[in-house]
């Protein structure tokens, strides 16, 4: 009985173990065709204060001077960057990707989250927030927005251009959306 114990407690423990090495909350190094690391690329795993709150984020680059795409995942609640092992998308090629986890989804889950902030307004101003960490991060005036699924609506309610012409984010609206390509294009 002690040894077939020991070897369920053994096999338990492989397989834990096996589950946090291959874990996507933990992002593998960026390598070239010959596996060897990309000098200056950045793959790492972020968590910062947004809106009072901790929320995490993954970063992928082959070059930080690469524009920022921050990508807003759908749901709410239904956080993506997992599927990029299975069904990479290559896009820390030719941007620097924040994979960025919404205000009580994945990495950015607490039960510490006031259940009254989970409101549209407050996951926009968690946006802009986060859009201000990457461009004061990485040095730059604007950001690429993309979103998938619930998220272009949020970014539909995105600030005007500011006084001086110019926007911080840009963006990619849904094909089809109760507010309409049209409005979209309109309010850019």
């Amino acid at each position: 009985m002690t040894i077939a114990l020991l070897l369920v407690l053994s096999l338990a423990l492989v397989g834990v173990g096996a589950l946090y090495a291959v874990s996507p909350g933990r992002p593998e190094t960026l390598r070239d065709a010959q596996g060897r690391l990309i000098p200056g690329s950045i793959s790492e795993r972020v968590t910062v204060q947004i809106g009072g709150v901790p929320q995490g984020m993954i970063v992928q680059t082959v070059d930080p001077a690469n524009p920022v795409l921050l990508f807003l995942h759908g749901g709410p609640g239904m956080v993506e960057f997992f599927m990029e092992r299975d069904y990479p998308t290559g896009l820390h090629e030719h941007f620097t990707m924040a994979w960025w986890e919404q205000r009580g989804a994945g990495m950015s889950f607490s039960t510490d989250i006031p259940p009254e902030t989970m409101t549209m307004e407050r996951m926009l101003a968690d946006t802009i927030e986060v859009a201000d960490y990457l461009r004061a991060r990485f040095g730059q005036d604007r950001i690429l927005l993309f979103g998938h699924s619930w998220a272009p609506i949020s970014a539909s309610r995105w600030p005007p251009p500011r006084p001086t012409g110019s926007s911080p984010m840009s963006g990619w609206p849904r094909s089809s959306t109760s507010f309409g390509p049209r409005r979209w294009r309109r309010s850019t």
